[in-house]
């Protein structure tokens, strides 16, 4: 245990799902530039995964682009391009990088 007040890292990893992260990054402001995965899972498995992922493509191009509203079309597909990469899709943990511009408010000057 640290005690309190410590600055040091907890290491605590909480779940959090691509469109989430996709979702507060765009709310706050922020443009989605980077999403990767880390080092992939279990390479004995990965003939399964692949199986997996090519069975699964139909299902999920059906869940980004034909549900939701038109406006929201470019996002789904750019989303649905992320989420299928085979970094993103095995790797052990998502990596995602948001990109913000900082706006500087200028006062008056007397």
């Amino acid at each position: 245990d640290l005690p309190p007040g410590a600055e040091d890292d907890r290491f605590h990893v909480s779940p959090v799902c691509l469109g989430r992260l996709w979702y507060e990054a765009i709310y706050w402001g922020a443009k989605p530039a980077r999403v990767t995965g880390d080092k992939i899972k279990k390479k004995a498995l990965l003939p399964l995964y692949l199986l997996v992922w090519a069975m699964g493509a139909p299902w999920t191009r059906s869940l980004y682009l034909k549900r939701g509203r038109p406006e929201h079309t470019d996002r789904n597909a750019a989303m649905h391009r992320a989420a299928r990469r085979p970094r993103v899709m095995l790797g052990r943990s998502l990596v995602f990088e948001a990109v913000k511009e900082r706006h500087v408010i200028e006062e008056p000057k007397p």
